[in-house]
């Protein structure tokens, strides 16, 4: 299908634009591809924010010219597509590199990142580099190191005081403070003499006749009490002799 002048020029017009923001461009032949494949492809560039586009060698050399492109120029050749990295410069390479795996008849005939022209075989590498989000995760991560360490060398002096304290404190605790308190041991309840029960399921009440003592041996007197003894006696039989 013959395009007309305006259509090349907005066509031409368009790719430029994008050419001058983008990250990355991988431009690939799609020789013998069905519709239906074209349109898959399309799809998947879609999902990954890559503008594609199906364009005439002779335009394509046009839209480059005056970018970062431009060093692509010379390996522009055949039906092609040219895809661009709009925000996550790896995302182009991600789309042909996958797509190519199962479809022999895309072939990538030119790479270009930074304005410089890369061999076919970088393709791989540029697939690598990380997505925009994995980039600020690393960014933040390269960011943050130097605070955290700088918190955790502040926040050490006190941790080292805190634990000599700790350990001050478990040398000199007595060694009572730090066994276990026994059990206070269970009254035991004597048992009523004679089998006596109290009414009340053993409990004792104001009518409940006091328990007896049972009698126990007689204390036997000291030696020093035997001879007070004695000698009172002694006394006792000399004063009635007298008398």
């Amino acid at each position: 299908m013959t395009m007309r002048l305006e259509e090349k020029q907005a066509l031409v017009a368009e790719v430029a634009e994008v050419a001058a923001k983008a990250h990355s461009a991988i431009a690939a032949e799609y020789r013998g591809m069905t519709v239906e494949q074209l349109t898959k492809l399309r799809m998947q560039a879609r999902k990954q924010g890559v503008f594609m586009k199906v364009v005439k060698n002779t335009l394509a050399r046009r839209a480059v010219a005056g970018t970062s492109f431009e060093c692509m120029k010379d390996s522009l050749k055949g039906p092609l597509i040219l895809a661009f990295s709009k925000e996550d410069p790896g995302a182009a390479a991600r789309v042909m590199k996958d797509f190519t795996k199962d479809n022999e008849k895309l072939v990538v005939t030119a790479v270009a990142f930074g304005g410089k022209l890369l061999p076919k075989s970088d393709l791989e590498r540029l697939a690598k580099l990380p997505t925009r989000e994995q980039a600020l995760s690393m960014l933040m991560g390269v960011m943050l190191a130097p605070i955290t360490k700088l918190v955790r060398t502040l926040a050490e002096p006190a941790a080292k005081t805190a634990r000599a304290v700790a350990a001050v404190e478990r040398e000199h605790r007595p060694d009572h403070a730090s066994r276990p308190r026994a059990a206070p041991a269970e009254r035991r309840e004597r048992p009523s003499p004679s089998g006596f029960q109290p009414p009340g399921g053993g409990e004792s009440g104001p009518c409940t006749p006091s328990p007896k003592k049972a009698p126990g041996r007689a204390r036997r007197p000291s030696a020093q009490a035997r001879l007070v003894r004695g000698a009172r006696t002694v006394s006792l039989k000399a004063a009635s002799s007298r008398i």
